[in-house]
């Protein structure tokens, strides 16, 4: 198995979930956590971009901050690298305009969501206005 997969996970509500990531060779606990794992053959390398990580394996665990990246091999459980290899540092560029997408997209989408909240008002408003006139057209109606 190799391969490539990045993540941004929101921070979860205490006690609603617990999110574990597991490669052939670590196990990933992730708690508001963006990060990237890359896998080949023999190796996980992990780089944490926001949040916190806990990374078990080989039965050693190890804690890993932002801006840390995690080498995970077979036999030499978690090595943690204060800084980003260049892969990662690439990845994190990736992560960076990714994560500013996601941002502009949730704005947009706040944005249109308050257009179509008020849009609903606006026809709640008129239909509760047409109702009204038409009972009022019905009393009269009714007194005659």
């Amino acid at each position: 198995i190799k391969g490539k997969i990045m993540w941004l996970i929101p921070k979860l509500k205490k006690n609603l979930s617990k999110i574990q990531v597991k490669t052939p060779r670590a196990v990933c606990a992730i708690r508001g956590t963006s990060f990237t794992i890359i896998v080949s053959s023999d190796t996980s390398d992990i780089g944490l971009f926001e949040g916190a990580m806990d990374i078990t394996a080989g039965g050693k665990e190890a804690a890993l901050t932002p801006g840390k990246e995690a080498l995970v091999a077979p036999d030499s459980g978690v090595t943690v690298n204060d800084r980003f290899s260049k892969l990662m540092q690439a990845e994190e560029r990736r992560y960076f305009k990714l994560k500013k997408y996601a941002d502009d997209l949730r704005k947009k989408m706040a944005a249109r969501e308050g257009y179509i909240d008020g849009f609903l008002g606006e026809q709640d408003k008129k239909l509760k206005a047409r109702e009204q006139r038409m009972n009022e057209r019905l009393k009269k109606f009714d007194k005659k």
